[in-house]
């Protein structure tokens, strides 16, 4: 898919979210399980949908919430999709002991509602959350793409960053000079610049307004990673929390 900004996007789509980040928005409920890769994607949300109705997107990337009793069937007509059981907060459940296979918890998340509700509002509460997480993600990359579109700064992609990441960001040229960093999260008090995660390093050469430019070479972001006591690389770094 094309992103362009707003009208780029087909009617009808969300953004695409890591369970992990979907479990961050899913905060208000008790995580009880997690499934065995966090960072498999999500596109959709969905109830149970009978065999022979076709999905807006494929299994791999629709989340279906059911209840526990569900389970079992979701995965014999729909063997990659991947589940989200709402439990109310009363709801017996163990993982250690579920109502289905085991095994297909490989393939759950599994949350509990802190305060009493109905299973209809419940099951109501976690599918707004969830799409909640996909349209706000929606958003963000069309903001992005607006902000690289008209060559705006790398602080402004700070800016338009920070709620959704929720950590410490900030961006220094190549002589390590800061050219952007979010303005309300601040850098944790352990932080120490000798024993710190290098988690990302963007090549944006030294200009004057840190425009979103093209480099001399041609350019515009590179990234890598490297973690642990790794040195940095010469070319700008950033630094997340």
């Amino acid at each position: 898919m094309e992103i362009g900004g707003r009208g780029s996007f087909p009617r009808n789509t969300l953004g695409t979210a890591t369970i992990n980040i979907v479990l961050d928005h899913l905060s208000d409920f008790e995580i009880v399980s997690t499934p065995e890769n966090p960072n498999r994607t999500v596109s959709w949300c969905s109830a149970p949908l009978p065999p022979d109705k076709q999905a807006p997107y494929d299994d791999r990337v629709t989340l279906y919430v059911i209840e526990a009793s569900d389970a079992e069937e979701l995965f014999a007509q729909r063997s990659h999709a991947i589940g989200l059981i709402a439990l109310q907060q009363d709801e017996p459940f163990s993982p250690d002991a579920p109502p289905f296979p085991a095994d297909l918890l490989r393939q759950l998340v599994i949350v509990r509602s802190k305060t009493p509700i109905s299973k209809t509002k419940l099951l109501g509460a976690v599918m707004s959350t969830v799409y909640s997480c996909l349209f706000s993600i929606r958003e963000w990359a069309a903001n992005l793409a607006g902000i690289v579109s008209r060559e705006g700064t790398i602080q402004e992609l700070i800016d338009e960053s920070e709620q959704l990441f929720d950590n410490f960001i900030d961006v220094n040229d190549s002589t390590y000079s800061l050219i952007a960093r979010t303005k309300t999260s601040s850098p944790p008090t352990r932080f120490r610049p000798s024993s710190c995660a290098w988690a990302a390093t963007i090549s944006t050469p030294s200009r004057p307004q840190n425009r979103l430019a093209p480099s001399e070479n041609g350019e515009t972001n590179r990234t890598s990673t490297c973690s642990g006591r790794t040195k940095p690389s010469p070319s700008s770094t950033s630094r997340a929390f």
